[in-house]
């Protein structure tokens, strides 16, 4: 890892910002360094700023964005880039021309696209017109009384008119007036004959102006040494800043335009607007400048950036779009831009490093953070009374009085400048994606952490859970390395109870490692329960220090106030301190002249409101509600470049703009109106890192608050979704959009595809986020099933770049209660709706069940939800879509080898109910009448309905306990050196007896008297912890069950019953030889017995335990369950109750009836076979109760409930979960897809050559050059299945199960007559050579007559299991023995221990292996009657 990675993962840039006293605007140069570095990590993106001429170039502007821009972000999003293309004269308005105010904007923007592009940052279209001329904004005083030296009187009354002195500028300045203010005229929207002439006069008339006031200055810098003010044109401002103030600009590009013979179109009234004209002839004086200018040009850029064209002049338009030599001119100038872009759009993307997920990440927060550093401090009381608490380990609790995330980051800093080797982890929750969900933050903070400490965070679980566990083993470790993590607002993502249990262990077992720290804006009752939690509530800040923090704002810009403002401020700060009031204030001064007269807001809420009025002034009512609404009713926000496309669809706010100037057919909002309000809205926004680009979001929850209250009513939040939903959804990327009057036109918004074309095939997470939010924010439920919910391809790219637990996130459609758009979502009746919402549900349950499998494996997304939907799709149509399409995707993948063909998984209908997520090892379960005891981290009872909730929890440390057993309202943990008896109801500790054991049990479920095992002794208590009997052992006690009148103990060989009620010694008797021995009541026992005519497998066998007619000894009475194991299978849980027991194996549970006293034997019954919906678990705890419930928890941590009415499972599904191109597939569960077809038929010839399948037909190939020799030609319709070489011909076995025999020339001899029958499907080998043989998936092997193309009748033998031709004739491997076949005559080689599961051979040897003994066969030496020898080959040989 790079130092300067390290340095950012460690918090760096948190630690070096703000380290100015009160304002936070100080920063370190190396800080400089660090944010630089994660620019140009953390985006990827190429921002062009476009300038010409207003209505110089609109010809060339419009093909320019009709084709160029957009296949240039194709090609950049191809590359890994993104492309921003900011222009700021294309669609802009006759008064945004004309505006210095807007033209300092368009600076600003041209800056930074300068300085945060990853490449290219300019085009500039250069004709024969310097532009309009700008006066300066602000004169110092003595310049403006220069200046009234040299005008004349009316000259003077004009300056004076719009130059007015600001006393509240530092120094006193005078300040050019808004021309939005005074000429009011030149910014209106209206079509209308009479408004076009009305905006056409105010031009003129503000055209004068600058005339007049230009000249006066000129003469006035003339008259002095020195410049009183500077009078630019447009062009000339634009060059100065993009390229000029640059020794080499590299990334520049420059397209000129030259018109010849303009001296014969004088009389043109249309040339004026592309060259100077003054007194009826061009002007010499800007054509000698525009020389200048391009000679500077040709000295400072590249050759190839700098492209001169000469056209001729068309009259009434300067370019004449129907002129044959106009058009290949644009198609010049379109084809330079293109090549020159493309160019340095190719070499930005060798620049750029690739992309470091964690790295991006934690940039992201700590830039956010330091923006936050950068506003004033309003928290320094509140940090001064956190300071001792964030010092050393623990959790802190601060409540914001308001700006919480600011007050984050400050903490945040606090921490890292107090202790700078300490690694601060910030996460802001809903910030980023990935910190939108509990999983998210805590996998990246792990991650991050691992990083620093230089461990493999591979290793990382992929299940929430288990994050906290590892975090804490991750800080135990380095105890070098002290760490902090700070989260925001974390409550708001805690939406389930296993998130607030998470969160509780997290704090936990975080409190004696690390700094924790969590800013809310509340009180979280659910945290008030962690009693070692600090909590700090914000006060109200202190007068003196507001005063401070709006004085230091205000100083900082150079500014000051007058005596009425300050009275204003004063009479504010009066009223209301809070931090987010004193901010704003604090930046609403800053704006003000001293010519303005304002009162102020006295409470945050209207603070903002006074801020929304401003804005609307400056920015115009609509669209300021429309820019406001868009931002904060995206997920994470807008890029510049994405709310300007989404204000491009909206018909409103293109009506408030003047459209007079845009071209014909194209409706675009133009930039410098979005331009304005980004300006004035900045307070109340924040700048993100977001993938694409830096995104737009509302700063604070107040604010947001505010917004929708005014701008966002149900209605208006309705349409504005819509707008966001066609944006995302594409629906007007390739149409044109009818405007307000029903003409369609073009609005030049991109396409929004799931995934980026190119070799990358990245993915569009921008709309991958956004698109599914806003469907569900507007109500539109039908396209939200059809683009999302059941769209298999968006499925498949949202959860190949998120989690299982997001993925399920999108079907959690709001209720008519939450969504504004849900009255307006369907027409559709109330039992569609209600159908819908089922089908959602039921692929939301499947994916769930997939957890284990998709977490680690996303590709096999279709295999899991085609093997777990199948039924379903019969009931909904959109299911079977959906399956359709996962099919598809499967049979065309390289990845999904076999698809399933029916329901062959856990369905949703079937599954298990998750009763909890532990965070530790869970050392014991048992089951009460109505709920779950679970001994782990702490001890819970959990309510057996799913809703993962305790209902009782104890703060018992219980992850190391022994074992765990309850009775009616009690539960014991036994411990090594005491146990404790709790109470089921209020979950108060009963009795603590200090008796340590490894086993125990209540006598019965009234008294509550119970029996502890160790080593030493069997030892009763009563109900209140006393000790009433004990006996002395001197054999371990497998396993011990009570009752009022008897303990029954197993022993290694002896069963013991021993009378509870008098000192009667126990009675004996000895125990059968078996495995796994449990106690199920006072009179059973469970074990396994090996069966006689079977060693391989185990029998389950029940003894009936009772006093014998001597009344000294135990009579033990066998019974056989109708049940068995493989030998080599073990229990890995046990548990029983008054009518069943459960008997874990594995991933595998086992529930038997047990009758009562007065049911015969036959009672006795398998009842159901169930297994762990985890496959890489095992089940590790079970317990079942009277109604037949089983509880079991696995290995990884889960809990789960199996009702007794979730039916049996037939076959295990080991095979089928693992969803691999295994051997273990059968009875047609599943098909093959068209990768492993080819994948399967691949041999290699006798003489080096190598056979493949290519898909219905095969190929020769050379082994070494791979070349092709020979094919098959032509080929037949159907897919190979497999293939083999015969006699020096070619054989495939094709999908339509008949065999074809080839020349290798690939000439096709004869198609057998008859199918490979069904009992041989589906195939799991085909053995081709010498002999031809088959081997089906359900182990039935047959040859094949090579000259009929038929299949003989099966093999009479054992279930085969594996197959392999020699000269000798054909070896299978059938249970345990090893047979070869000669001429349809099995001969026996031998047998091995275990079944044979894989045979090898040569020409004269095979090697048979069944588990680890392996066998070698001597094929060359048959004795005459007809045995095969055995080889004795050295071990060095094996």
């Amino acid at each position: 890892m790079s130092g300067m990675a390290e340095r950012v993962l460690r918090g760096a840039v948190i630690g070096d910002h703000g380290s100015g006293s009160s304002s936070g605007s100080g920063s370190s140069g190396s800080d400089d360094v660090v944010v630089e570095e994660c620019d140009r990590r953390a985006q990827a993106t190429i921002s062009v700023f476009v300038y010409a001429n207003h209505g110089e170039f609109d010809q060339e502007l419009a093909a320019l964005h009709h084709k160029t821009f957009p296949a240039l972000r194709s090609y950049a999003q191809e590359l890994g880039l993104n492309l921003e293309v900011l222009d700021a004269s294309f669609c802009a308005g006759t008064g945004d021309s004309a505006d210095p105010e807007w033209f300092q904007l368009a600076q600003q923007h041209l800056h930074d696209c300068k300085h945060t592009s990853n490449g290219p940052y300019f085009v500039g279209l250069l004709g024969q017109h310097l532009g309009k001329k700008l006066l300066p904004t602000t004169l110092s005083k003595t310049s403006f009384e220069h200046i009234c030296q040299e005008g004349t009187d009316d000259q003077v009354l004009l300056l004076r008119s719009w130059y007015k002195l600001d006393e509240n500028a530092n120094p006193p300045t005078f300040a050019l007036q808004s021309v939005q203010e005074k000429l009011s005229k030149l910014f209106t929207t209206g079509t209308s004959k009479g408004e076009t002439s009305a905006r056409t006069a105010a031009l003129g008339q503000w055209m004068h102006i600058v005339d007049e006031l230009g000249s006066v200055i000129a003469r006035a810098n003339e008259a002095r040494s020195e410049t009183v003010g500077a009078v630019h044109t447009t062009l000339q401002a634009v060059l100065n800043e993009a390229v000029f103030m640059d020794a080499s600009p590299r990334d520049c590009i420059i397209a000129c335009r030259q018109f010849k013979n303009l001296d014969d179109h004088l009389g043109d009234a249309a040339l004026p607007q592309y060259v100077h004209v003054r007194d009826g002839t061009v002007d010499s004086q800007a054509l000698q400048d525009l020389s200048t200018i391009t000679t500077r040009l040709k000295g400072t850029l590249d050759e190839e950036d700098l492209v001169i064209r000469t056209i001729a002049w068309s009259d009434g338009c300067g370019v004449q779009p129907k002129d044959i030599d106009h058009r290949n001119y644009i198609k010049a100038t379109q084809a330079g831009v293109d090549d020159c872009l493309r160019t340095k759009i190719e070499h930005a993307s060798r620049t750029v490093p690739p992309r470091d997920a964690i790295l991006a990440e934690v940039v992201s927060h700590a830039r956010f953070t330091a923006a936050q550093l950068a506003l004033p401090n309003c928290h320094a009381h509140v940090l001064d009374e956190a300071h001792d608490a964030i010092k050393s380990t623990g959790v802190v609790s601060v409540v914001a009085a308001s700006d919480r995330p600011v007050l984050a980051a400050r903490i945040a800093h606090a921490v890292k400048r107090h202790t700078p080797s300490k690694v601060v982890c910030v996460r802001y929750c809903g910030l980023t994606a990935q910190s939108s969900s509990l999983h998210g933050i805590l996998f990246s903070i792990c991650q991050q952490v691992g990083r620093v400490l230089g461990r493999n965070t591979d290793a990382i679980p992929h299940f929430t859970h288990q994050l906290p566990t590892f975090l804490h083993a991750l800080l135990k470790e380095a105890t070098a390395t002290s760490v902090a993590v700070v989260l925001d607002d974390i409550a708001a993502i805690a939406t389930t109870p296993a998130d607030r249990n998470t969160i509780r262990h997290l704090l936990h077992v975080l409190a004696p490692v690390a700094v924790v720290v969590l800013v809310s804006d509340e009180e979280v009752a659910w945290l008030k329960s962690i009693p070692t939690i600090v909590a700090i509530k914000a006060a109200p800040m202190p007068r003196k220090t507001a005063d401070e923090v709006i004085e230091q704002r205000i100083s900082a810009a150079h500014r000051t106030l007058s005596r009425t403002h300050r009275q204003a401020i004063s009479n504010g700060l009066n009223r209301c301190t809070a931090p987010l009031y004193v901010r704003l204030a604090a930046e609403m001064a800053v704006t003000w002249k001293s010519t303005d007269s304002t009162t102020l807001a006295t409470t945050p809420s209207q603070m903002v409101k006074q801020f929304l009025e401003r804005i609307e002034k400056q920015c115009g009512q609509v669209v300021t509600a429309a820019c406001f609404s868009y931002v904060a009713l995206s997920r994470f926000g807008l890029l510049r470049q994405e709310l300007l496309d989404v204000l491009s669809l909206d018909n409103e706010a293109l009506r408030s703009c003047d459209v007079s100037t845009m071209p014909a057919g194209i409706s675009r909002f133009p930039f410098p109106r979005l331009a304005r309000w980004l300006a004035a809205a900045s307070p109340l926004l924040a700048v993100v890192d977001a993938d694409g680009g830096r995104a737009l979001r509302i700063a604070t929850p107040e604010v947001a608050a505010a917004i929708t209250s005014r701008y966002l009513r149900p209605a208006q939040a309705v349409a504005a979704s819509r707008t966001l939903r066609d944006y995302w959804a594409s629906r007007w990327a390739a149409q044109p959009k009818p405007t307000a009057d029903g003409t369609p036109t073009n609005r030049l918004v991109p396409e929004q595809p799931l995934e980026f074309d190119g070799p990358l095939a990245r993915p569009n997470m921008r709309a991958l986020h956004e698109l599914p939010h806003v469907l569900k924010q507007c109500g539109d439920l039908e396209s939200l099933d059809h683009l999302v919910c059941f769209n298999y391809n968006f499925l498949r790219q949202f959860l190949k770049h998120t989690t299982v637990e997001e993925t399920v996130g999108l079907f959690n459609v709001p209720t008519s209660g939450e969504s504004a758009g849900a009255a307006a979502s369907s027409s559709s009746s109330s039992a569609d709706a209600k159908k819908q919402a089922e089908a959602r549900q039921l692929v939301a349950r499947a994916l769930s069940l997939s957890d284990h499998v998709l977490a680690t494996e996303p590709d096999q997304l279709a295999c899991q939800l085609i093997g777990r939907l199948q039924a379903e799709a019969r009931h909904h149509a959109d299911i079977q879509v959906l399956l359709e399409q996962a099919s598809k995707s499967a049979q065309e993948s390289r990845i999904n080898r076999c698809v399933p063909t029916v329901t062959c998984m856990a369905t949703p209908h079937n599954a298990p109910k998750l009763l909890l997520s532990a965070h530790e090892h869970i050392s014991g379960i048992a089951c009460l009448k109505s709920s779950a005891v679970v001994a782990s981290e702490r001890v819970q009872f959990v309510a057996a309905d799913g809703t993962n909730e305790p209902v009782v929890a104890v703060d018992v440390r219980a992850h190391d306990a022994l074992a765990v057993f309850a009775s009616l309202d009690r539960a014991a943990v036994l411990f090594a050196d005491k146990c404790l008896v709790l109470d089921a109801v209020n979950g108060g500790v009963v009795a603590t007896i200090e008796h340590g054991g490894y086993a125990g049990c209540f006598t019965d479920e009234h008294n509550g008297a119970l029996v502890i095992v160790n080593d030493e002794s069997i030892t009763r208590f009563d109900a209140k912890g006393k000790q009433t009997k004990s006996l002395s052992l001197t054999d371990h006690v497998e396993s011990v069950c009570a009752s009022s009148d008897h303990v029954l103990a197993v022993t290694d060989d002896t069963v013991l019953l021993w009378p509870s009620k008098d000192s009667t010694e126990p009675k004996r008797a000895e125990l059968p030889a078996g495995t796994a021995v449990h106690c199920l009541s006072t009179s059973r026992v469970f074990m396994l017995k090996e069966t006689p005519s079977s060693p391989s497998l185990l029998q389950a066998v029940i003894l009936s335990v009772a006093v014998g007619d001597d009344g000294d000894a135990v009579a033990l009475k066998e019974m056989t369950l109708p049940l068995t194991l493989p030998h080599d299978d073990f229990i890995t849980a046990f548990s029983s109750s008054s009518t069943a027991a459960v008997i874990a194996s594995h991933n595998t549970a086992v529930l038997v009836h047990l009758p009562s006293s007065g049911e015969s034997a036959d009672a006795f019954a398998v009842r159901r076979v169930v297994h762990a919906p985890i496959l890489p678990a095992e089940l590790e705890q079970v317990a079942v109760d009277d109604e037949e419930r089983i509880i079991a928890a696995t290995d990884d941590g889960h809990v789960y409930m199996y009702d007794s009415a979730v039916p049996a499972v037939s076959t295990l599904p080991t095979a089928l979960e693992a969803l691999a191109f295994s051997d273990k597939l059968h009875n047609g569960s599943f098909c093959l897809s068209s990768a492993a077809i080819a994948s399967a038929a691949l041999v290699e010839t006798s003489d080096g050559r190598v056979l493949c399948a290519d898909d219905c037909a095969w190929k020769l190939l050379d082994a070494t050059s791979l070349d092709v020799q020979s094919q098959a030609a032509p080929p037949c319709e159907h897919p190979v299945i497999a293939l083999c070489m015969h006699k020096r011909k070619v054989l495939s076995l094709h999908a339509d199960r008949l065999f074809r025999l080839w020349t290798l020339d690939g000439e096709l001899i004869e198609t057998s007559e008859s199918a490979v029958p069904d009992t041989m499907w589906p195939l799991k080998a085909f053995a081709g050579g010498p002999s031809i043989a088959l081997l089906s998936r359900d182990g039935r092997c047959c040859t094949v007559d090579g000259d009929q193309l038929t299949c003989r009748p099966p093999l009479q033998h054992n279930p085969v299991a594996a197959i392999r031709t020699t000269e000798h004739g054909l070896v299978v491997g059938a249970g345990r023995e090893v047979v070869v076949v000669v001429a349809e005559h099995p001969v026996v080689l031998g047998q091995h221990d275990a079944p044979v599961n894989c045979i090898a051979s040569n020409d004269s040897t095979v090697i048979s292996a069944s588990g680890t003994q392996a066998k070698v066969w001597d094929l060359a030496h048959r004795s005459a009657s007809g045995r095969f020898r055995r080889c004795t080959p050295s071990p060095t040989w094996l």
